[in-house]
C-alpha cells in the first residue's frame, strides 16, 4: 500500500502545481499582461483547466483510492494519511461529475470575462460585460445540473 499511497501524494502534487501555474496566470492577466493577449490567454487558461481536470479524474487516480480505501479505513481517522485518501476521494468524486468541456469552456469565458470587465468598469458600461456575465450564470447553473437533484441550490457548491 506504501506504493499506492506513494503514488497518490505524486498525482496530488503534480494536480497542485497545475493549480499554481494556473494562478501565476491568472495573477499576469490582471497586472501585467498586454491588453491584446487576453483571447489568447484565455485559450492557455482553458487548456490548462482541462488537463488538470483529466488528472484530477483520472483512471489512475480513481484505482489509487479505490485501492487506498479500505487501507485507509484501518487507519487513526485523524492520521494524514486517512485525511489525505478520504479528502481525495471527496474531490475525485466531486470532480468526476464534472465534464472536461464545462471545464474548459468555463476557465475560458471566465478568463476572457476578466479582461472584458476591466473595460467596462473603467467605462462605467455595464452592456459590455453582460453577454460574458449571462454566460457565466449560464454555466454555472449547467455546473449545478451535474449535481442534480439537490434540495438546495448552494448544494452543489457544497458537495
Amino acid at each position: 500500500m506504501q506504493d499506492h499511497y506513494k503514488r497518490l501524494i505524486a498525482l496530488q502534487n503534480e494536480i497542485y502545481d497545475l493549480l499554481y501555474i494556473k494562478n501565476v496566470l491568472e495573477w499576469d492577466q490582471q497586472t501585467y499582461m498586454p491588453e491584446g493577449a487576453a483571447e489568447e490567454r484565455s485559450h492557455h487558461l482553458s487548456t490548462l483547466a482541462r488537463l488538470t481536470h483529466q488528472k484530477k479524474t483520472s483512471e489512475e487516480l480513481g484505482a489509487l483510492l479505490e485501492a487506498l480505501t479500505p487501507w485507509a479505513a484501518q487507519l487513526d481517522a485523524d492520521s494524514d494519511e486517512a485525511r489525505l485518501v478520504a479528502v481525495a476521494c471527496y474531490m475525485y468524486d466531486k470532480e468526476a461529475r464534472v465534464a472536461d468541456e464545462w471545464v474548459s469552456e468555463f476557465a475560458r469565458i471566465t478568463s476572457r470575462a476578466q479582461n472584458v470587465w476591466e473595460k467596462a468598469k473603467a467605462a462605467s458600461d455595464f452592456e459590455l460585460f453582460r453577454p460574458y456575465l449571462e454566460k457565466i450564470v449560464e454555466l454555472r447553473r449547467q455546473y449545478a445540473g451535474f449535481f442534480a437533484p439537490y434540495d438546495h441550490v448552494y448544494d452543489p457548491l457544497l458537495y
